[in-house]
Parts: structure tokens; sequence; C-alpha cells
């Protein structure tokens, strides 16, 4: 999408490299710090997400770059843990002149990645990290989310699928700030769409569980008619597959089920279980499409050969922050903010808006069922179907999103 704004950086960009001496302009790149968990039992959710990083960099880099720069990325392990990425993203910034970072896995990681953008006033552009104040309460200038918030994304999951007769709802999800901002979605979604639902038991798990049976014997008794969960990664995979042991038949309202790498685990047992998310393989648009062929040509005989799930998801965030700072014409924070808020971006999910007062993406969001596999894309129970939630049916009022100065407009 060319602009003004997009011209006029390049201007600034070309007016600098034509006054530069030769040394200058072969450093002239633009690095990014991509942060995310590449160990431990979420390393392939976090390894997702980095592949579709690099994917849209090297495609970027290959187009000629952002106004002529070349990006320079730069990628290390969270593990999982805020102080080891906020200890991380600290010395990158000091020892490397780090303006810009991408990530990551868990809403703890980026709310101390948040932190750190916020006190060295870098641009933080997260593809992960549901939690609703992250641009809510905490809001803080450098952050941006190119992701749902849990309110959004439970809203997604429950209003795609009207037709989902239910009464009674149980809902489980992990220990965590994310788990009990994910439940608390789930009920703001259920009163708007599904107003006299029941409470049949509602749980919350530590994180990484082996062992779900204490649990499902509460939903075995309960007679719930549907399971609500955020859960992701490891949880999900064994909740699942679990739950299916048990034979509870009921079906799941999951957040993350479009991911391949759980699904090939979890297989049948998520087979009529509904999920959402801000980009799925189905959507059916030219960029999209454009997308998984030529990324289909590239890895088709490798372990990940479709770009669905943290692929998809970081890709498009990618080329999105790819156009901010095209538009910046800078890495500076603040030229970067202002060129961030209210952009408008056309990509794989199609139109997609940063909306200024709170930064965080208003997008329409994917939604599916899982079906019995083979099916298009891979050989065991997969999404089936996709449709599009419309932006504005799941999109939180500014007035109630608890960041203050969405409040002020």
């Amino acid at each position: 999408m060319t602009s003004v704004r997009s011209i006029m950086g390049a201007a600034v960009f070309a007016l600098a490299a034509a006054t530069a001496g030769p040394q200058a302009r072969a450093a002239d790149t633009i690095k990014i710090l991509n942060l995310d968990v590449t160990s431990g039992p979420f390393k392939d959710e976090g390894a997702q997400y980095m592949r579709g990083v690099k994917y849209a960099v090297d495609q970027i880099n290959k187009e000629g770059g952002i106004n002529g720069q070349q990006i320079e990325l730069i990628t290390d392990d969270t593990q999982l843990k805020p102080d080891v990425a906020q200890r991380k993203a600290t010395r990158y910034i000091l020892d490397e002149d780090i303006k810009i970072i991408i990530g990551a896995v868990g809403t703890a990681v980026v709310k101390a990645l948040a932190q750190v953008a916020a006190k060295h006033h870098v641009i933080l552009a997260a593809y992960s990290g549901e939690h609703d104040s992250i641009t809510g309460a905490d809001f803080a200038p450098e952050v941006f989310r190119l992701i749902l918030s849990a309110s959004m994304h439970a809203s997604a999951t429950v209003a795609a699928f009207p037709d989902q007769k239910f009464d009674k709802v149980y809902l489980l999800n992990q220990d965590n700030a994310y788990g009990y901002a994910a439940a608390q979605a789930y009920k703001n979604a259920l009163d708007a769409y599904h107003p006299g639902w029941k409470l049949a038991g509602e749980d919350y798990h530590p994180i990484a569980t082996r062992d779900f049976a204490p649990y499902l014997q509460k939903i075995v008794g309960s007679g719930a008619d549907v399971i609500l969960t955020g859960d992701y990664g490891s949880d999900m995979t064994i909740l699942h597959k679990q739950a299916a042991n048990f034979g509870i038949k009921q079906p799941f309202g999951n957040l993350f089920l479009s991911n391949p790498v759980a699904m090939r685990e979890i297989g049948d047992a998520g087979i009529g279980s509904f999920t959402s998310d801000i980009y799925m393989i189905g959507v059916d648009t030219p960029a999209n499409k454009k997308f998984i062929e030529e990324w289909h040509a590239q890895y088709k005989d490798s372990s990940e050969p479709w770009p669905e799930f943290g692929i998809g998801k970081a890709y498009n965030a990618m080329m999105f922050l790819a156009e901010a700072l095209r538009q910046a014409g800078s890495t500076d924070s603040k030229k970067v903010i202002q060129a961030f808020e209210g952009l408008e971006y056309t990509g794989v999910m199609g139109r997609q808006v940063m909306r200024a007062c709170d930064h965080q993406v208003q997008s329409d969001v994917a939604a599916a069922r899982i079906v019995k596999g083979p099916g298009k894309y891979y050989p065991f129970a997969f999404t089936g179907d996709v449709t599009l939630v419309p932006m504005d049916k799941i999109s939180v009022p500014p007035e109630k999103t608890g960041n203050k100065r969405c409040m002020k407009q």
C-alpha cells in the first residue's frame, strides 16, 4: 500500500544515503530483535512464530528492504521466562543499539518486554500475549499489539457459532494472568451471544500440567454442554487427548486449535470443537493465496509444508510492522508511533487497522470447526471451512478497554 507518508519516508532515507559516506551506507541496516521461546515444553510455538518472522524478513530484503535498508534479524530464546526476556532485551538495546523488538509467546513475557520498551523508548511489536491489559490499563506508547486481545479472541470463538446449542458451560484455563483473562473474556462473550447460559464449573490449572484427570472428572460430573478454554501449547494438546480418554464427547471452544503441531497429536480427539484466530490458512484473500503458494513451493518437503498458525500470524505482524517503519522513514520510536497510529494495512487477512488510542490491531477474525481428516492441507483432523467474523462484531469499544487514552475520545 503506497501513501504520501511512505513516499516521504523513502525520500528521507534517500537523502540520508546520498549525504553519507561509503562506510556509513554499507552499515545502513535496520536491526530487529526477535525474542521468543525456543526451549522447554512450549518451544514448538515459539519456533513457529520465529519462522514466520524470518520468512517475512527474507521476503522484504529480497524486494529491496525497507526504503532501501536491509533488515538484520537477531534472534534469541526467552525460555518463556519474563526475567530472562527482560535481561536479554536490555542487553541487546544497550550493546547492539536495538530499537525494534518483535515477539513473543506468553502474556507475562510480553508484559516484561513492554516495560523494557517503555524504559528505553524502543518499539515492541507483539504477535502474541493476549491479556487485555497490555493495550488497556498497562498501556505503553511504544507497544503495538498485532494479534487479538483475549476479549476479542473469546468473542470471535463464541460469536462464530450461533448454531452451537448449549446451556451449561465449563471454564478450564491456566492458572496465570492470561488464563484468568481468557475466562473473563469468555464470560463476557457468553453474556453477549448466549444470554441465559449457566456456569457448570470453573477451574484453573498450573501451566505445563501433565495430568488433567482431577479437572476432567469434575467436567464429567458437571453436566456441561461445552468446555471453553484458552489453553495453548502442551497444555492444550494434553488436555484434549486426556479428555478423549475420559470419554468426554462435549465440544471444546479453544482459541488455538488451528495449530497443526498440536492437532497432529490431538487428532480425532479435537473433532467437533471450534476455534478462531487472527490468521488461518483457509482465509480466502489474494494475499493469503499468494503467501500459501509461495511458502508451499519452498517448504513442501519440510515438516511445515503450510504456513499455518504462528507462521502466518507472525508473518502478517512482521509485514504490518515493516509498513509502519516504511512510512515512519526511521526507527526512532516517536516517528514510528506517529506512523503506526491509525495505520491501515492490507495483508493476508485483508484490511487491518492499528487503532490509535490503544495500539490494538482491529481485524476480521477467522473461525472454523475441527473436522475429520484428511483435508486440503493436512492428513489429520484439522480446521474445516473458514468463516470471517467481522472486526466490528468483536472489537472492544475504546471506552471499555481500561486504557485512559481511549476513554478521553
